[in-house]
């Protein structure tokens, strides 16, 4: 455990240590190769690199969206959360990240924002296409 706890914080500094200069903030279809294009939403700047991997369902703007306070779907008992009325805030996880370092997130393949060309990735594709979003 310890071993492994050691080589996650020597991969956080080498990361940290070797950046480079990033636009301040992007959001819009990137060409990753191959023909293919997926959205990317990068805000901040500052090392290192937070990169939002959304989980199943989930995509890059709702990661920039909160739920107010005054929708009745915050007191439900039930999750319903796709029947929120979401609204973009500052106070949201990615405005929020920004302030201190660069963040970025992105849409899967064939989701949401994803652009023409696009596939769906097999598993040796999909870290490869991680990688090259953060290059």
């Amino acid at each position: 455990m310890k071993a492994l706890i050691g080589l996650v914080f020597a991969l956080i500094v080498v990361v940290g240590c070797t950046s480079k200069p990033h636009d301040a903030d992007v959001a819009g279809l990137v060409d990753i190769g191959d023909g293919l294009k997926l959205y990317l939403n990068c805000q901040g700047s500052g090392s290192p690199t937070v990169f939002i991997i959304p989980g199943k369902g989930s995509y890059a703007q709702v990661w920039n969206l909160i739920v107010p306070a005054n929708d009745p779907i915050r007191s439900s008992p039930y999750d319903i959360i796709g029947q929120a009325n979401l609204v973009p805030s500052p106070t949201a996880t990615q405005p929020t990240v920004a302030k201190t370092t660069r963040v970025c997130a992105y849409d899967r393949p064939n989701t949401r924002q994803d652009g023409p060309g696009r596939s769906t990735p097999s598993r040796n594709r999909t870290p490869s296409s991680r990688t090259s979003m953060m290059w």
